[in-house]
This record gives structure tokens, C-alpha cells and sequence, in this order.
């Protein structure tokens, strides 16, 4: 029983390591609709732009996403997988925000 607390505990404190670089992102995307709105950028041309953008913050969120991942016993493959999925996920929404 002890040790499924503890096992828990450390799960949750890992996953507050993700707020860091996932806020940063998601920060990131933010600043680029606005930039976009304010210079009438067209929802597709905003599309094409957003893949590419904010790469450093997505990078840095893909590499806490696979830590986390692999303490948790996912695979190497997996965790880059859903680390991928995640971002382009991020994305989607922020592509889906601007549009509105």
C-alpha cells in the first residue's frame, strides 16, 4: 500500500514537470495568432505557419513528454509517437482558434 502512494506521488510530481514547457507552447502559439490577426493573415496561409512555429518550445515540450513517458515504462518509439501527437495537437487547436 506504501508503495503505490509513493509510486503515485512520483507519478503526479513528474507530470508537474510538464506544465513548465507545455504553458510555454501553449504561450507560444498564443503570440503567434495575435501576430497573425494583426496582420490579416489568411487561416490557411496561418496553418502552413504554425507547423514550423515555435519550434524551440515545441522541442523542449517533446523532450519532457518522453521523460515522462519513459518513467512511466512507455518505449523510446511510443513516447516520441505521443510526444509527436501531443504538439500537433497544440497545434490543431491554436489553428482552430485563429479561425474562429
Amino acid at each position: 500500500m506504501f508503495a503505490t502512494m509513493m509510486i503515485a506521488a512520483t507519478l503526479v510530481q513528474d507530470a508537474g514537470t510538464l506544465q513548465g514547457p507545455r504553458a510555454a507552447f501553449d504561450n507560444c502559439l498564443e503570440a503567434r495568432i495575435s501576430a497573425a490577426k494583426a496582420e490579416g493573415q489568411s487561416s490557411a496561409d496561418f496553418r502552413t505557419a504554425i507547423r514550423t512555429a515555435c519550434a524551440a518550445e515545441a522541442a523542449a515540450l517533446k523532450t519532457a513528454l518522453i521523460a515522462y513517458d519513459l518513467s512511466t515504462g512507455q518505449s523510446q518509439t511510443e513516447a516520441a509517437a505521443w510526444a509527436e501527437q501531443d504538439v500537433n495537437d497544440h497545434r490543431d487547436a491554436a489553428a482552430r482558434r485563429y479561425e474562429r
